[in-house]
């Protein structure tokens, strides 16, 4: 892997806050005038993710599709970037540090790939810095699930039907959207966000395990990459 991609550390220094290394890759276009894209990965993750796709993303092999400058950063604290030290380092922050680092490397204008915490970012980037961010593409966006219960839903579907004539209103809700909330609410939130209960309120009772056995660590990781992709 080491031998497949340029790979770089710089001090990057994010106000209010102590300075960190920041890892990335970068896979730079034979096209001088490729598009910068930067790539920010989530958890349980690392920059490596994007490594079947920087390449392709550089050099296409359809002239017709665009070419890409391709960065991919570690999130601080992840893979061979720098942890921060307190606890107030968040999204903002790694928005600016990443914001730094892409002008420190030259350039000024640049689009946003985002996936899971990297989402977030992707976003604080957008809002913070409209100036440099061009456009944003992110595969994780958050929304709340409707009050109505599901009785009163499809009753009220039922109602809809009825008075346009057998139809459904526009703003409905259809059969597979109802089947994918209710998958949210009893597979996703009941029987796969545990470790976020775990680790927002009590991190320290699996991190020692965690930290001191690669095997444990590989297992929680491995776990989480199976259920959430498609094997």
């Amino acid at each position: 892997m080491n031998s497949e991609f340029k790979q770089f550390k710089t001090n990057i220094t994010v106000e209010g806050e102590p300075s960190l290394d920041i890892h990335f890759l970068w896979e730079k276009s034979q096209n001088e005038n490729a598009i910068p894209l930067l790539m920010v990965h989530g958890w349980p993750s690392s920059p490596f993710e994007f490594s079947k796709i920087m390449k392709d993303l550089a050099s296409p092999k359809d002239a017709a599709h665009p070419s890409f400058h391709c960065i991919a950063p570690s999130l601080p604290g992840h893979a061979f970037s720098d942890s921060p030290k307190g606890t107030e380092f968040g999204i903002q922050d790694t928005a600016a540090a990443f914001q730094a680092l892409m002008r420190r490397i030259g350039y000024e204008k640049y689009f946003v790939y985002g996936c899971d915490w990297g989402s977030f970012v992707c976003r604080a980037l957008a809002i913070n810095h409209p100036e440099s961010v061009q456009g944003t593409h992110q595969n994780m966006v958050l929304t709340k699930t409707p009050s109505a219960s599901f009785k009163k839903l499809k009753f009220l579907k039922l109602a809809l039907s009825f008075i346009s004539g057998g139809g459904v209103l526009p703003g409905t809700y259809s059969k597979r959207e109802v089947d994918n909330l209710k998958h949210v609410q009893t597979v996703v939130l009941k029987s796969e966000m545990g470790y976020n209960q775990i680790m927002s309120t009590k991190p320290l009772t699996i991190s020692y395990g965690l930290m001191d056995s690669p095997v444990g660590l590989l297992a929680w990781i491995w776990e989480k990459l199976k259920a959430w992709s498609d094997d």
